[in-house]
C-alpha cells in the first residue's frame, strides 16, 4: 500500500478551491492508501501531530517570513527526521513556487515520488489569463526588451520548468493546461496526468422552491443571477457588475447574488460601478455549505465570468445543482463549458476586451428571458458533471496514477 503525503498550506487553501482539491483528494486516497497531510502555516502554536478529517496530520504553526518555502533547511531536517524513505512513498504539492521545497524533498527523500498538481501558472495573474499573449512573449524572450518589459513571467517560466522537472507526474485540471505544458514548457506527454476535479456528492435542500426563495427574502417575480466565488478582478466581477447594469434594462426584477468574501477596498471601488442599481445587489460574504446551496437552488442563472480557471470548483458545483449557466471563454473555463451546455460570453481580447461587457449581458439577457433554453441547460449541465465531474472519474484517476509510481 502506498504512503501518501499531501503537501497543505493552510492559510491559502483555507480561501480558495485549493481546500475543497484537498477534500476532494482525500475521499479518494483513503481507502486506498496510508495518507498524512502535511499542513504548513497552520493554526497551531508549535510543530504537532494529530489528525484532520479522520487521517494522520503534520501541523506546523506560521513560518516567520509567512512563505514555508524559503525554508528549505527546515523542511530538509523535518523529512529526514518523520519521514521514512520509501519507494513507496508519494508526496502531493500543490502550492507554487516551490522548487527549493522540492529540492529539500529530493535530498532528503530519495526513493520518494513526487506528483505536482497545477492550480494556477505564474503567467495567469499579470497577464489576465490571455495565453496567447502569454506564449508570444515566450516566443521573443530572448529578446532584451521583452525581458526588460516582463521579468517576472519570464522568471516563473523558468520556475515552473524547474518544477515540472523535478516532479515524477505533473497533474494538469483542464485540456487547455495540459496542450500548454506540452506546447510551451516542453513536457513530456508520459508526464503529464490529466485529471479534472471531482465532487463527493452533496445534497441539495429538500424545501420546495417557493418555500427557500421566501426564507431567502426573494420575491417571486425576481430573476436571480448567481456569483459565487472572490470578488476580484481576475474572476470578471467588475465585468459582471457593469453587465449587470445594463441587465437591468430589460430584467427590471433581476438580483445578483454575488456569494464570497469581499475586501473592504474592493467594494469601495464596487460601489462607483453598481450606483443606482445598488437595491439590486446583494453580497453575502462566506456562506457555509448548507447556505450556499440554497443558493444554488433558488438561482435562475449562474455566471462565471472569470479571466481564467483551472477547474473551478464552483463551476462543477453549479453543474450539480442542474443550474443555466453563463461563462466566459477564457482560458480553462472554456474546457468545461461550451454552447452545449452554457451560453457563452467571449472576452473579446482582440478588441482588447472592450465588448466583454455587452457579450456577457446579452449571454445573461438570452437566458433569463427563456424558460424552455434554461431548462435545456440545467439538463446539460447535469449530464456533463456525471460524465466528467464526478468523484468517481477522479478517484479512478488518481488510483490509476497511485499504481503506475
Amino acid at each position: 500500500m502506498k504512503n501518501v503525503y499531501i503537501l497543505d498550506e493552510s492559510i491559502s487553501s483555507s480561501r480558495n478551491g485549493i481546500g475543497t482539491f484537498l477534500r476532494q483528494l482525500l475521499a479518494c486516497m483513503k481507502p486506498v492508501a496510508n495518507v498524512c497531510v502535511v499542513a504548513f502555516n497552520d493554526s497551531v502554536e508549535e510543530f504537532s501531530i494529530g489528525t484532520w478529517l479522520g487521517v494522520k496530520c503534520l501541523s506546523f504553526p506560521v513560518f516567520p517570513s509567512g512563505n514555508f518555502m524559503h525554508h528549505a533547511d527546515v523542511l530538509y531536517f523535518f523529512f529526514k527526521m518523520y519521514v521514512e524513505d520509501s519507494r513507496e512513498n508519494v508526496f502531493f504539492v500543490n502550492h507554487s513556487p516551490c522548487s527549493g521545497l522540492l529540492e529539500a524533498l529530493k535530498r532528503a527523500l530519495p526513493l520518494s515520488k513526487i506528483v505536482f498538481t497545477i492550480h494556477d501558472f505564474g503567467w495567469t495573474e499579470p497577464l489576465r489569463g490571455d495565453v496567447e499573449r502569454y506564449e508570444r512573449i515566450l516566443q521573443a524572450r530572448k529578446r532584451e526588451s521583452i525581458r526588460k518589459k516582463y521579468p517576472e513571467v519570464l522568471a516563473r517560466y523558468e520556475e515552473e520548468r524547474k518544477i515540472y522537472g523535478m516532479a515524477d507526474a505533473v497533474v494538469c485540471l483542464s485540456e487547455d493546461s495540459r496542450d500548454l505544458l506540452q506546447r510551451a514548457y516542453g513536457l513530456d506527454a508520459g508526464k503529464i496526468c490529466w485529471i479534472p476535479n471531482g465532487l463527493v456528492e452533496w445534497g441539495m435542500p429538500k424545501e420546495p422552491k417557493g418555500q427557500l426563495r421566501k426564507s431567502l427574502f426573494i420575491k417571486d417575480d425576481e430573476k436571480v443571477v448567481l456569483f459565487v466565488g472572490r470578488p476580484t478582478v481576475e474572476k470578471g466581477v467588475d465585468v459582471l457588475l457593469q453587465a449587470f447594469v445594463q441587465v437591468l434594462s430589460r430584467e427590471p426584477d433581476a438580483r445578483l447574488v454575488v456569494a464570497g468574501n469581499a475586501s473592504g477596498e474592493w467594494l469601495r471601488q464596487a460601489s462607483g460601478c453598481i450606483g443606482s442599481c445598488a437595491a439590486r445587489v446583494t453580497f453575502t460574504g462566506q456562506l457555509s455549505r448548507a447556505e450556499l446551496c440554497r443558493w444554488y437552488a433558488v438561482a435562475d442563472v449562474g455566471v462565471i465570468p472569470s479571466y481564467y480557471e483551472q477547474c473551478s470548483y464552483t463551476g462543477i458545483e453549479m453543474m450539480r445543482a442542474g443550474l443555466p449557466v453563463v461563462a466566459s471563454d477564457a482560458f480553462g473555463v472554456r474546457c468545461m463549458f461550451r454552447e452545449e451546455n452554457a451560453r457563452i460570453a467571449s472576452i473579446d481580447r482582440h478588441g482588447q476586451g472592450t465588448a466583454y461587457v455587452g457579450n456577457l449581458r446579452d449571454a445573461i439577457w438570452e437566458v433569463l428571458g427563456s424558460e424552455s433554453l434554461r431548462a435545456r441547460l440545467s439538463a446539460a449541465s447535469w449530464v456533463v458533471y456525471k460524465e466528467k465531474y464526478a468523484i468517481r472519474l477522479m478517484r479512478k484517476r488518481y488510483r490509476d496514477l497511485l499504481a503506475r509510481l
